[in-house]
């Protein structure tokens, strides 16, 4: 697997390609970054050019230019992107975020895309998105004391509690339990990466979760049902819609999902398409973020998020002592604080 990055009209880019045969795009979900496509990845890159992008603003993409209008200016970039390495012909996966961003991208490209194969995607009613909207995307803004992290670390567990996760009555409350204190805090890190702007494209996605665009796909299509997806319930409502002929089911089971969704891919779709040839000229490796310079303590993840409170305050501490200030200035500078900890959470193995 190797990772490069890429200008695209003064926006960073940032994707993960691996594999040979037919050009296939992997789209995550939000607020993750292509990192969660590893393992499918390694699945499919015995058979496919496989290449997953970050959205621009998630991972290590850089946000785009203007304010989003919809899942249209994530299906903008992608294009520009495709355009840049030369791909003419595509297979796309999407899941959650990215399910919404393939539709959009099958939508407005018809004839680029050959084949969609859409994971976590749902229907809402205009009653259910709009009180999901209300509550789902608490500001997360940094603040001095470190409250803002506890934000994170409630929303990350109650992700795993209730669907959707602002709602914790028993009517939403998810089957399954909480997943280890490693997991969560994979997911807390993905939101204090994405930032203050981690609601953008998640949010353009609820409001893009909707039957009549899938009816309106041209191209041949597979929806993934996962029995064991928190969103198993709007997946049922898509369903129950009605779907064109050219777009098909697939059940998948929590088990072994991953080998099911690549098998199901190369039946589906590999035999008989063309290879992508992708030119690289444009691209540059993608370093990892640097680490910090400082001696950093170890830290040991808890499933109640205080090693996130630890982390940062070792860091306000070093911060206060380290400046050197006229009276009346502000010593703590939540938004520096913030940056300092991003970079020792994506550098340091908790």
């Amino acid at each position: 697997m190797h990772s490069y990055q890429i200008d695209l009209d003064g926006r960073n880019l940032h994707f993960r390609i691996m594999g040979e045969g037919p050009a296939l795009l992997l789209f995550h979900a939000s607020p993750s970054s292509s990192a969660m496509m590893i393992p499918l990845m390694n699945e499919l890159a015995q058979h496919f050019l496989v290449l997953a992008p970050d959205t621009p603003g998630y991972g290590q993409s850089t946000g785009l230019l203007e304010k989003p209008s919809g899942m249209r200016s994530y299906a903008k970039v992608m294009r520009r992107l495709t355009e840049e390495l030369g791909l003419t012909r595509i297979g796309i996966y999407g899941t959650a975020t990215g399910a919404q961003l393939g539709i959009r991208y099958a939508l407005d490209y018809p004839d680029q895309v050959s084949q969609l194969f859409l994971d976590n995607a749902a229907h809402f009613t205009e009653k259910q998105r709009e009180a999901i909207l209300q509550a789902y995307f608490p500001d997360i803004s940094p603040k001095s004391d470190g409250s803002h992290l506890m934000t994170v670390w409630s929303i990350v567990r109650d992700l795993f509690t209730f669907f959707p996760w602002c709602f914790d009555k028993v009517q939403y409350r998810l089957p399954t339990g909480l997943p280890p204190a490693s997991v969560l805090h994979k997911v807390a890190v993905d939101y204090l990466v994405a930032g203050t702007d981690y609601h953008l494209a998640y949010r353009a996605a609820f409001q893009h979760e909707k039957a009549a665009f899938v009816q309106d796909l041209s191209c041949p299509t597979t929806i993934f049902n996962w029995t064991g997806s928190i969103v198993q319930p709007y997946i049922q409502q898509l369903i129950q819609q009605g779907l064109p002929q050219h777009v098909s089911v697939q059940d998948v089971a929590t088990s072994n999902r991953i080998g099911m969704m690549a098998k199901h891919i190369l039946e589906k779709w590999g035999t008989g398409e063309q290879a992508g040839n992708v030119d690289l000229g444009q691209c540059e490796g993608a370093s990892p973020p640097a680490a910090l310079a400082m001696d950093l303590p170890t830290l040991e993840v808890d499933s109640h998020g205080g090693h996130l409170m630890k982390a940062w305050f070792f860091l306000r501490d070093q911060q206060a002592q380290a400046r050197e200030a006229p009276d009346g200035l502000r010593l703590i500078h939540a938004e520096e604080l913030q940056r300092q900890l991003v970079r020792w959470l994506q550098t340091v193995d908790f």
